[in-house]
């Protein structure tokens, strides 16, 4: 008498699998777990030693400072310079500088503004071997926008200049004619103190009017000198649009570390070697028939 036959039926492909059903599958194909783990940890260590790092230069843009009232102001905004270097600015210079260097094509150009200040970052990430002629194309586009800035802050100043000049003479001609009426004043009073009272009339009325002119010169003096103090003072504050330093380099690459590569790579390693192991799994199950084996206690009649 036969004994039932046992079978092996693999699971069909769209039944769930559990947890414990992988974990057999790993074990029964952990040298092809093993080898793919090693191969692409190893490619991922190897990456990461042949790599190119990538190290961010930057260069910081203080915006110049012109007159506004009795304050200065920020001859443009931060943002509004932000806008106008990536939308104007970079392209023109990439366009007219691409000959002298080709990178300039590829490389990648942000433009970062601090909030509340009047500060624009503008920076690119290089390798070790291009820093120095990255360092010259940042120096040249923050020449760019500073020429830009030059002709405008250059127009504030020759008008405050003109405006100062213009006191400067309006102050010297009042200050010789005040000069000119203490000058009467002081002959004046002598012979109005030596004339006698019926004939002093014309004088006292001659040196009443020059008192109130001299009164009126010196309130005009001292409000032209006032104005003249708070113009050399706008001028004084005026502030070109300039490089805070040249360009700095990032003491550590950019991106993941040797280390952090090596693990990402071991977990996709893992995850694609248990991946394949699942379907080879599958594969071969489903292309095996179900084929009795003998029992080890059935006997022939």
């Amino acid at each position: 008498m036969n004994e039932p036959s046992l079978y092996r039926h693999p699971d069909p492909i769209g039944n769930e699998i559990t947890l414990t059903q992988i974990w057999g599958i790993v074990v029964r194909r952990r040298a092809l777990v093993l080898v793919v783990v090693t191969a692409l940890t190893l490619l991922g260590a190897l990456w990461g030693l042949l790599r190119d790092d990538r190290y961010q230069v930057w260069m910081t843009i203080e915006i110049g400072q012109v007159p506004a009232g009795n304050s200065m102001r920020p001859l443009e905004s931060s943002s509004q310079v932000a806008a106008r270097l990536e939308s104007n600015t970079v392209p023109r210079f990439v366009r007219d500088h691409r000959d002298r260097y080709e990178r300039l094509q590829s490389m990648a150009i942000e433009v970062d503004t601090p909030a509340n200040t009047d500060i624009v970052n503008v920076s690119t990430q290089t390798s070790l071997k291009s820093v120095l002629e990255t360092q010259q194309i940042l120096e040249l586009l923050a020449e760019d926008l500073i020429s830009e800035h030059r002709g405008l802050i250059d127009a504030y100043r020759s008008e405050y200049e003109s405006r100062r000049a213009s006191l400067a003479g309006n102050l010297e001609g009042m200050r010789i004619e005040l000069a000119r009426i203490e000058n009467q004043v002081t002959e004046l009073r002598p012979k109005l103190k030596n004339t006698h009272s019926s004939e002093a009339t014309p004088f006292a009325l001659a040196l009443v009017e020059l008192e109130r002119a001299q009164s009126n010169y010196r309130t005009s003096i001292a409000e032209t000198e006032k104005e003249l103090y708070k113009i050399t003072d706008s001028l004084l504050g005026i502030r070109e649009t300039r490089g805070v330093s040249a360009p700095v380099v990032g003491t550590k690459p950019e991106g993941a570390g040797l280390l952090v590569v090596m693990l990402l790579a071991f977990m996709a390693g893992l995850v694609l070697s248990v991946l394949i192991a699942l379907v080879l799994e599958f594969v071969t199950g489903a292309g095996a028939t179900a084929t009795p084996a003998k029992s080890p206690i059935s006997t022939t009649d």
